[in-house]
């Protein structure tokens, strides 16, 4: 079993953990489940544990000066799937799209050189179409 469905595992037994009518079959399942996790080595993360954005900008920064670049391996343990995830939402952001960033953030990841800066300020519509209205 991967890790990812272990997690989807755990996640989803969580889910229901809050019902009263908890059967003691699904309380079985759920402790042989974790049991079987803890065998393997398994670190149980609640959710508020999440890692907040200004560790991960951190370590970004780190990353930067031992390697002096940001060519950073998608399976980096800590690295590889959010500095994806953050140029994603940096383009989504530079869209006037719903996005995770805001300018504070881009403007911290610009500072470092992680993003360009070409695109820093998100679009302002009003002012598109107002230039290429005029313009024809």
């Amino acid at each position: 079993m991967g890790l990812q469905t272990c997690q989807n595992q755990m996640s989803l037994l969580a889910v229901g953990s809050g019902s009263r009518d908890m059967s003691i079959a699904s309380f079985g399942i759920r402790r042989r489940l974790t049991e079987k996790l803890n065998e393997v080595g398994f670190q149980f993360r609640l959710r508020g544990d999440l890692i907040p954005w200004g560790v991960h900008f951190e370590e970004l920064k780190q990353y930067k000066a031992e390697h002096d670049n940001f060519v950073i391996p998608r399976n980096h343990p800590r690295l590889g799937s959010w500095s994806v995830y953050q140029k994603a939402q940096y383009k989504h952001f530079a869209e006037g799209k719903k996005s995770t960033l805001d300018q504070f953030k881009v403007e911290k990841l610009i500072s470092i050189g992680f993003l360009e800066s070409e695109a820093a300020e998100p679009l302002d519509l009003r002012t598109t179409l107002t230039n290429t209205t005029s313009n024809l």
